[in-house]
C-alpha cells in the first residue's frame, strides 16, 4: 500500500481588524491569543480512501506600538499542534497517526486605512501507517515545510460596516521523506526509502465584510464574511525513489529513480465564516473556513480568544 495523503490548503482568513482598530490603543500595548482548531484531513491509499478527524490548540503573543501620526507597528509569534490517530480501514485494525506542529513569526504596519503583512511559519508534520496485528507493513512519512508571505491591503469603512481588500505572494519550500516497509508478489519483502522535494510560488488575493453592531458601553458583535483566492504561478519538483527487494531464497534486487519536474498550476477558492464578541480588552472569535475548487474540500474550524494589555 502506498498512501498519499495532501491536507487542502486553507487560504488565511484575515482577523478582525476593523473591530480591534475601534478600540482604544495605548502607545505600547502587548497581548496574548489562545486558540482551538478543529478539521479534517483526507487520507487515500490505493483501495480507500479515509478522513481524520484533527484537533488541536495553539498559542501567540504579540506587541503593538502606535506613534504620535497614528501609526501602527505590530510583531507577533504563534505556536501549535494538531493530532489525529484512527483505525485505517477499520475490518483491518491497521493504526494510522498524524502529528503537526507549527511556529510563525510576523511583523505588521498599518498607517490610515492601509497595512502590510510579512510571516515566516514552519510546519512539521509526521504521518504513520502501522500494518494490522502480526502484520510487518509500516510507513512513515516526515514532511516539514517552510512559508514566506508578503501581503498589501485596504480597509473602506461605511457606518457600521467594513471591507477589507488584500494581496500579495506566498513562498513554499518543502521536503518529504517517506519510509515503506511490506510484502509484495510472491512473498517479496520489500523496502522503499523516498525523498520528494518542491517549491514554488502562489499569488494570494483576500477580501472580507464584516458589520460592527455595538451591544453596550465596552461590549460589541461583529459578523464576518470572507472569499480568498490562491494561484499557483510556478513551482519546481524532484524525487528520488530506492527500493530494496529480498525473495526467499535471499535474492536481492535494488533499484532507484530521480525524477524532476515543473509543478502544475493550481487554483484554489476559499469560503470563510465567522462572529467576534468584543467586550472591553477581550476578544472572542469563532471562524470556520471550507475550500471551493479542489478536493478533498477539507474545512477548518477554529476558536480563539484573545486579551489585550492595557499600559499605564
Amino acid at each position: 500500500m502506498n498512501i498519499q495523503w495532501k491536507q487542502s490548503l486553507f487560504a488565511l482568513v484575515y482577523g478582525f481588524c476593523h473591530v480591534v482598530s475601534t478600540q482604544a490603543w495605548s502607545e505600547f500595548t502587548p497581548s496574548v491569543t489562545g486558540q482551538a482548531t478543529a478539521g479534517e484531513i483526507t487520507l487515500t491509499g490505493r483501495n480507500h480512501q479515509q478522513v481524520l478527524e484533527t484537533d488541536g490548540l495553539g498559542l501567540g503573543i504579540g506587541f503593538s506600538y502606535i506613534t504620535m501620526e497614528d501609526k501602527r507597528w505590530s510583531v507577533f509569534a504563534d505556536y501549535g499542534e494538531q493530532d489525529a490517530e484512527e483505525t485505517w480501514n477499520p475490518p483491518s485494525r491497521a493504526k494510522i497517526r498524524h502529528d503537526e506542529q507549527y511556529i510563525a513569526v510576523g511583523a505588521s504596519y498599518a498607517w490610515e486605512d492601509w497595512w502590510t503583512t510579512a510571516q515566516w511559519q514552519q510546519t512539521s508534520i509526521d504521518l504513520t501507517y502501522q500494518g494490522p496485528p502480526g502484520s510487518i507493513a509500516k510507513i512513515s512519512e516526515e514532511t516539514t515545510e517552510k512559508n514566506f508571505s508578503l501581503e498589501l491591503g485596504k480597509d473602506w469603512y461605511w457606518d457600521d460596516w467594513g471591507y477589507s481588500l488584500g494581496g500579495g505572494f506566498n513562498y513554499q519550500d518543502s521536503h518529504a521523506e517517506l519510509y515503506e516497509r511490506g510484502i509484495i508478489a510472491d512473498e517479496i519483502l520489500a523496502i522503499t526509502n523516498s525523498k520528494l522535494n518542491s517549491d514554488g510560488i502562489d499569488l494570494l488575493l483576500v477580501q472580507q465584510l464584516s458589520y460592527f453592531y455595538p451591544m453596550a458601553e465596552e461590549a460589541a458583535l461583529s459578523p464576518m464574511l470572507s472569499l480568498a483566492y490562491q494561484h499557483n504561478i510556478s513551482g519546481d519538483l524532484t524525487s528520488f525513489n530506492r527500493t530494496t527487494a529480498r525473495t526467499r531464497n535471499g535474492t536481492v534486487r535494488t533499484t532507484q529513480s530521480r525524477q524532476e519536474s515543473q509543478l502544475e498550476e493550481d487554483n484554489e477558492l476559499s469560503l470563510g465564516v465567522g462572529l467576534s464578541f468584543i467586550y472591553a480588552n477581550w476578544l472572542a472569535s469563532i471562524s470556520y473556513g471550507q475550500p471551493l475548487l479542489n478536493t478533498p474540500k477539507d474545512g477548518v474550524l477554529q476558536l480563539s480568544i484573545n486579551y489585550q494589555f492595557s499600559s499605564n
